[in-house]
């Protein structure tokens, strides 16, 4: 041990000394000199040329994770088996049978999945190498810090270029005020220099923003508040911006205010970007009150023409209807059977004029009333149909049904009873020659809706017709003659559209055609 001692003491020489030669010391010299490197924090070994540790202090074992009379006499990697394959372990092999001296930095991998960084110094000497290895992994970590430090500093300096948001602070007892680099550029500045004191702000904003500025800073100060301020500055190239300036204090240990701190954001476009939605705004406006007010002058001149064709026109063809129907009967003896003809001809013309006025007046007048909304059942507007068009469908030896176990729709009980009603009467009207109607009035319901259809077996609708005969005056089949002004259908999907819905068809030519419309459902049954 005094050999070792000795040597250990030499290795502790400056670091240009690479080579060391042992000497003997004193038995009292070698036991101080043993306890003083039990003692170093740096941990210490000594490795002979068979790679057996002679010598290991406690810090040593530290790092080891044993204690120092377990690594002395024990073969190195089997003592620190982490020690194989590692830059260490070669430099330990370099500098026992290459004589090379090394001074390095290594990493050791903890198992926490961190990892512990050593300064390792390798000296020769006569027996094999000394080993000395301090822990710089704090070091290691701060420098580490500092680099992310810096990179987190240049990232939210690029974040704030992109965004056009500085930051500041201002010492409130030495008046020292700080800018990020975005700072600078909103007021059209270099950055990199001294940011101007709050006095010599001024001249950065228009007269009401500074005046506005100056106050709640004031107030912050005094009262410990947050601000948040739009403001208008002036840039050195005298170009205008607008932003939002907010700040906040902080206090030191005591609690006195000692900074404010803030940001400023450039939303120049953005307030451009709300003056032009506000004008647009505006003009939309503008121009929906006078499509409201044309519309309203278009209501009222269609009230107006509703009261001419109901006074004016109606009057005069019902009196030419009338008049011809009483001649017919008082001039049976005079008339030959054309005269008849003729004169029967002249009344039915007037009839249908009069229906055809009768439901221009209705198609005209919906929308025009507060559209109601409430549970509709089925089954009364059913059976005044079936009063309605019982001779009818006796003649035909024809059927209206309702199908069982109908749910019940929300609806407008006048617009949904005017829908069914004229539904009803064209599947009577466009019949099958020879074949008895069977119209089938339902209403299923569908989740939250219920389905109301009206089935026919009738003549069908050709797929090319199936949208055109929802135009007023467009009748279902031109070559028939019908008794049809051809205004129902156009009159069935208004009224389906003023209930907020549609009318949907299916229909096969020669089959039959079945009208639907689909209509909120009623919580519970009427009556339930």
């Amino acid at each position: 041990m005094v050999c070792y001692a000795g040597a250990v003491a030499c290795a502790c020489l400056p670091w240009g000394v690479h080579m060391v030669k042992t000497r003997p010391i004193g038995a009292a010299r070698g036991r101080e000199l043993a306890v003083d490197l039990d003692e170093l924090l740096e941990a210490c070994l000594v490795i002979d040329r068979d790679w057996i540790c002679r010598y290991a202090n406690e810090a040593a074992g530290i790092v080891a994770r044993a204690t120092p009379q377990d690594l002395v006499g024990q073969q190195v990697l089997r003592a620190m088996p982490r020690l194989a394959g590692s830059e260490v372990h070669a430099r330990m092999a370099r500098g026992l049978f290459g004589r090379e001296a090394a001074r390095f930095e290594a990493g050791f991998p903890r198992r926490d999945g961190t990892t512990a960084w050593f300064e390792v110094s390798i000296v020769p000497i006569p027996e094999g190498i000394i080993v000395l290895a301090v822990d710089r992994t704090r070091r290691r970590d701060a420098e580490e810090m500092v680099v992310a430090l810096e990179r987190a500093r240049s990232e939210m300096a690029e974040a704030q270029r992109i965004a056009h948001v500085g930051s500041w602070a201002w010492d409130v007892a030495s008046g020292a005020v700080a800018w990020s680099d975005e700072c600078f550029r909103l007021f059209g500045l270099e950055p990199g220099g001294n940011a101007p004191s709050l006095p010599d702000q001024e001249r950065l904003f228009a007269p009401a923003s500074w005046k506005a500025l100056t106050t709640a800073v004031a107030v912050a100060v005094a009262a410990g508040t947050p601000y948040e301020l739009q403001l208008e500055i002036i840039r050195t190239d005298g170009g205008h911006r607008h932003v939002i300036a907010r700040g906040e204090v902080r206090r030191d240990v005591p609690g006195v205010i000692a900074s404010l701190h803030g940001s400023i954001a450039d939303v120049t476009e953005q307030r451009h970007a709300e003056e032009m939605l506000r004008s647009f705004n505006e003009e939309l406006d503008r121009r929906v009150a006078e499509r409201t007010a044309a519309l309203v002058a278009a209501n009222e001149e269609l009230r107006a023409f509703s009261h001419t064709v109901s006074h004016d026109l109606r009057a005069p063809v019902r009196a030419i209807a009338g008049f011809a129907r009483l001649l017919e009967r008082r001039s049976q003896d005079v008339l030959d059977a054309e005269g008849l003809h003729r004169l029967d001809n002249i009344a039915r013309s007037g009839e249908t004029m009069g229906r055809l006025i009768d439901d221009l007046l209705a198609y005209t007048r919906l929308g025009q009333e507060t559209v109601r909304a409430e549970p509709v059942p089925l089954d009364p507007i059913v059976a005044r149909l079936t009063e309605a068009h019982g001779q009818r469908l006796q003649e035909l030896g024809g059927r209206l049904v309702l199908a069982p176990d109908s749910a019940v729709p929300i609806a407008d009980p006048v617009l949904l009873e005017l829908i069914l009603a004229n539904l009803v009467e064209n599947a009577i009207a466009y019949h099958r020659p020879g074949v008895p109607p069977l119209v089938t009035v339902s209403s299923a319901r569908d989740g939250a809706r219920v389905r109301v259809a009206v089935e026919d077996n009738g003549a069908g609708i050709p797929a090319e017709a199936r949208e055109r005969i929802f135009e007023v005056f467009t009748r279902t089949s031109p070559d028939q003659e019908l008794e049809h002004a051809g205004i129902g259908l156009a009159t069935v999907r208004r009224a389906a559209r003023a209930m907020g819905t549609d009318i949907g068809l299916a229909s096969t030519v020669g089959a039959g055609s079945t009208f639907r419309v689909d209509l909120p459902a009623a919580e519970r049954p009427i009556g339930a």
